[in-house]
């Protein structure tokens, strides 16, 4: 607030840009330890060995593969495309996950989540892979306002545990990317191209 009371207008949005992780080693680090706190450490897996998987992920031109949001060379979010092992119903291998979508709180609200979500799909695009699944305990909405639908809930194990998760697919080679109106006016719908015509 200043002095007569007025809000000070808001900083400007640090520029965002994703990355190959691949080519920011140096923000593998921060990555894996992100993932362990969120997911890896609930399953029994050791930081190293949380690393370990995300060095798996190190490529550009296959799956495993392994996204990085920076703001600078400030890490500032991730995402990966994965091939799901585990069996799904009414989906035929090979099936393909977005996996290990996480944005630090500091860094949430800000557009990165929409933004590495748009770019893995441009990946999985280039990659001519026919779809994407996310398993979501709790953000099904978030994906939903981005274009994703909802197939319906499965069972996923977490450790000894194994709870519903929601399942939701993009269809990658016919939906265009969408943002979510709340965020940007654009109405949450999916466009789909003509026959025969190739993806950009």
């Amino acid at each position: 607030m200043t002095r007569g009371g007025r809000r000070r207008p808001a900083p400007p949005a640090a520029p965002f840009r994703v990355g190959y992780l691949a080519d920011h080693p140096g923000a593998l680090p921060a990555v894996a330890a992100w993932l362990h706190a969120e997911w890896l450490a609930a399953i029994g897996l050791a930081p190293a060995e949380a690393e370990a998987r995300l060095r798996r992920r190190l490529n550009r031109d296959r799956v495993p593969l392994a996204l990085v949001a920076l703001a600078g060379d400030v890490p500032v979010g991730t995402v990966s495309l994965v091939e799901e092992e585990d069996d799904v119903p009414g989906v035929p291998p090979p099936r393909y996950a977005l996996a290990g979508l996480f944005v630090p709180p500091p860094w949430r609200r800000r557009g990165v989540g929409t933004l590495l979500c748009r770019r893995a799909v441009e990946e999985a695009r280039r990659l001519r892979l026919p779809h994407l699944l996310v398993f979501t305990p709790d953000r099904a909405a978030f994906y939903a306002r981005r274009g994703w639908r909802k197939r319906g809930d499965v069972p996923v194990a977490f450790g000894d545990d194994v709870r519903d998760v929601a399942l939701l697919e993009w269809d990658v080679q016919t939906t265009h990317a969408v943002v979510p109106a709340t965020r940007y006016g654009s109405p949450p719908t999916k466009t789909k191209r003509p026959p025969n015509v190739p993806p950009k």
